[in-house]
C-alpha cells in the first residue's frame, strides 16, 4: 500500500512513470525503515512510533553513527511518505518567494550603501 501511494505521488509529480530504480530504492527505503522500528522495538520492549524516538531512547546503547544512520532513515522514509506535487509545488513557491525577498532585501541593500558613499564623497 505505502509503495502504491509513493509509486502514485511520483507519477503525479513528474508526470511519468516511475523509474525502475526509484521504486527500489522506495521499497528498500520502506523496508529497511520497518526492520529498524521492530528491531529497536521488540529490543527496547517499547513500540516506538518512529526511529528518532528509538534514537533518543536507546542513545546510551548505541553508537553516535548507528544514531545518526537512523535518524537519517526515519527522515528519508518520512520524505518519501509524505511526497506530493501539491506538497512539492507549494513549496517551490515558498522558496521562490524567499529568493525573491532576498533578492529585493540585496538590492535595497546595494542601493542604500550606494547613497550612502555619495553623501560621504
Amino acid at each position: 500500500l505505502l509503495l502504491r501511494h509513493a509509486h502514485q505521488s511520483f507519477t503525479r509529480l513528474c508526470g511519468q512513470p516511475v523509474p525502475q530504480t526509484a521504486m527500489a530504492v522506495e521499497a528498500i527505503l520502506a523496508e529497511a525503515h520497518a526492520a529498524f522500528l521492530r528491531e529497536v522495538s521488540d529490543f527496547s520492549g517499547t513500540p516506538f512510533q518512529g526511529l528518532r524516538q528509538a534514537e533518543h531512547s536507546l542513545r546510551r546503547l548505541l553508537s553516535a553513527r548507528v544514531r545518526r544512520k537512523l535518524v537519517h532513515f526515519d527522515l528519508a522514509f518520512a520524505v518519501v511518505r509524505h511526497l506530493s506535487r501539491a506538497g512539492c509545488q507549494r513549496f517551490m513557491a515558498e522558496v521562490r518567494q524567499e529568493l525573491q525577498g532576498a533578492v529585493q532585501y540585496a538590492d535595497r541593500r546595494y542601493v542604500l550603501n550606494d547613497r550612502a558613499d555619495s553623501v560621504v564623497q
